[in-house]
């Protein structure tokens, strides 16, 4: 089955916020025949997982912390899937949410087309949990600001 990464370049899409229908849509869309970037269910069967154990839907994907594998800085991508509470698969399986780690390395971005984190093509992007919670406290700083100058009067 298909389980692939596929790199997609934007560059040649246009503006679909107010077109409907898929004739419209499909004319300014993504120019097919983007590239594979990796092939999840190759990698997993080369290291033991065979199809049956690869879950159906795998539907996150994020790159974490590098680190540091046998003097090579990697970059580590996390890909999940969703099991959608069901504790079971078809045919049985147990069907737990699982997480697969790979290491990529800037050689193995590189070969790919893609700007290493270094150049900041792919740079983190910052929590927006961390400035909705200043914001919130801000917020409730001068509610309760406000009370107590209401009560003083």
């Amino acid at each position: 089955t298909f389980k692939q990464i596929r790199l997609v370049d934007f560059a040649g899409a246009g503006d679909v916020t107010n077109l409907s229908g898929e004739a419209n849509l499909l004319a300014s869309g993504l120019v097919k025949g983007n590239s594979a970037f990796m092939d999840l269910r190759a990698i997993l069967n080369a290291h033991g997982i065979d199809d049956a154990h690869i879950p159906a839907k795998l539907e996150g994907m994020a790159f974490g912390e590098d680190v540091i594998v046998n003097g090579v800085l990697e970059h580590t991508l996390y890909v999940g899937n969703d099991n959608d509470f069901l504790s079971t698969a078809p045919g049985g399986l147990n069907n737990p949410n699982q997480w697969y780690v790979f290491g990529l390395s800037d050689a193995d971005l590189a070969g790919l087309g893609i700007t290493t984190f270094q150049n900041q093509a792919m740079a983190p992007i910052p929590e927006p949990s961390t400035y909705a919670a200043l914001l919130g406290l801000a917020v409730l700083g001068f509610a309760f600001w406000r009370r107590r100058v209401t009560a003083a009067c």
